[in-house]
């Protein structure tokens, strides 16, 4: 009987594949219109889905959740603007200074394909919400934190629409926010990488998470760094690549973003803050 079952499973597997097999998640019983009922599932692993985390729950009270409630409540109103969507209203809403702008031109986001060394992803925070911003992107990235299930992760549609949503993000945040850096739960992280001209890690290169502890001269690989810090070095505003390194800063038209700047200040703050949220 047990090898019947063990032959039935290795087949199942290379039916469908391991990591099908592996990721099928929670169950829900829902019923039809006769009343039987059905088996929904919700497939993907998420870490911390039971108790007492119940990471899937929909019970949230961070500031994203809050903030859709008075959306939903005609309290507040997102503006769009041609130039930026939602981002300034988004800000606005959430009480996240513009001053927090950092720019990161290294491909860490989801949305990798449209950021460069001449079109970075922008980066806004406060003590509790992050917000990312990518050159001609197809969503807002969000991570807000919840007191009771940590960091939750949402995106909200970059096209004009007439009634604006956040919309939770699970399974595709979760592959990248769920690591050694974020102490095994969800979180955020900064990384540190030598950056090609295309905007990739260049090949055989050490990367570093950044935090309050790091070595100025291992911070900020793959971002744009403006303001100065004593004679401090760090790995900012270069490019690695077949010959010298270069700085890319000449290429970036400060011109799409909010402000011009990616101040250091809001570096040093947002790397001690990621390494304390988390």
């Amino acid at each position: 009987m047990r090898r019947s079952i063990f032959m039935f499973l290795i087949k199942l597997a290379a039916g469908v594949g391991l990591s099908t097999l592996f990721w099928l998640g929670l169950q829900a019983r829902g019923e039809t219109t006769s009343g039987a009922a059905i088996v929904v599932k919700e497939q993907g692993y998420v870490p911390f889905a039971g108790a007492p985390i119940d990471y899937r729950s929909g019970n949230l009270n961070d500031p994203l959740a809050r903030l859709q409630q008075r959306l939903d409540g005609g309290e507040v109103r997102l503006e769009y603007e041609p130039e930026h969507g939602y981002l300034r209203s988004v800000l606005r809403a959430l009480n996240i200074s513009l001053s927090s702008q950092t720019l990161v031109f290294s491909k860490t986001s989801f949305q990798y394909p449209q950021i460069s060394p001449e079109h970075p992803r922008a980066l806004y925070y406060n003590d509790d919400v992050y917000v990312g911003q990518v050159h001609h992107g197809r969503s807002l990235e969000f991570v807000s934190f919840d007191p009771m299930q940590g960091a939750i992760f949402y995106v909200m549609d970059e096209h004009k629409v007439d009634r604006p949503r956040f919309e939770r993000s699970i399974l595709d945040c979760i592959q990248c926010h769920v690591a050694s850096s974020t102490r095994g739960v969800p979180g955020v992280m900064l990384r540190s990488v030598f950056t090609s001209p295309s905007g990739t890690q260049a090949p055989k290169t050490a990367q570093f998470i950044t935090g309050q502890e790091s070595r100025m001269k291992d911070r900020w690989g793959g971002w744009f760094v403006t303001g100065k810090l004593g004679n401090s070095t760090h790995m900012g505003n270069t490019l690695v690549g077949d010959s010298a390194a270069t700085d890319p800063s000449g290429k970036l038209d400060t011109s799409n973003y909010l402000t011009p700047y990616s101040d250091v200040v809001a570096h040093l703050v947002l790397a001690h803050q990621t390494q304390c949220t988390t």
